[in-house]
């Protein structure tokens, strides 16, 4: 019975003594624009994360305001702390995208992440035509600009040797 009793006791302190932990970097960052429509989302925390906790269902919900709820792997990194989330589809363009991280996501050291919500913005295309417009593509941190002239008078200036 003292040894139920001391067990108990026990538990109730490790449970009340359990640290809430934050995740410490995302990827895509909260409000970030023109993410590409294949980005993975990576989630990161100072411990390590205890694999099985991984197993809750619904514990990372995807979603977009064009195509709703996103499905997904789970996928936890060789450095144990972190956690990237791959979805099945991409995203559609020009698309706001939620990320919610649920209650769930426990270390190894029994502390646990605390939820999260973050968002970001899928990049749109500009799309020329055949008038002789442009195309602009934002990518992230890339720029591809592609650029028919319809005219003869392109002047390109040169630098002194």
């Amino acid at each position: 019975m003292r040894f139920f009793l001391l067990l108990s006791l026990f538990f109730f302190v490790n449970t009340c003594l359990a640290d809430q932990i934050d995740i410490i970097y995302t990827s895509p960052v909260n409000n970030a624009k023109y993410i590409r429509p294949k980005e993975t989302i990576i989630l990161s925390s100072i411990e390590k994360i205890n694999v099985s906790s991984l197993n809750t269902p619904d514990l990372i919900e995807v979603s977009g305001n064009r195509r709703g709820l996103y499905s997904g792997n789970i996928i936890l990194a060789a450095d144990n702390k972190t956690i990237i989330y791959k979805p099945t589809t991409e995203f559609m363009l020009n698309e706001e995208v939620t990320v919610v991280i649920n209650s769930g996501i426990e270390t190894i050291n029994g502390n646990f992440v605390n939820p999260l919500t973050f968002s970001f913005s899928i990049r749109d295309t500009i799309a020329s035509n055949n008038d002789g417009s442009f195309e602009y593509i934002l990518d992230g941190f890339n720029e591809k600009v592609e650029m028919n002239f319809m005219s003869s008078n392109i002047v390109t200036d040169t630098l002194p040797p």
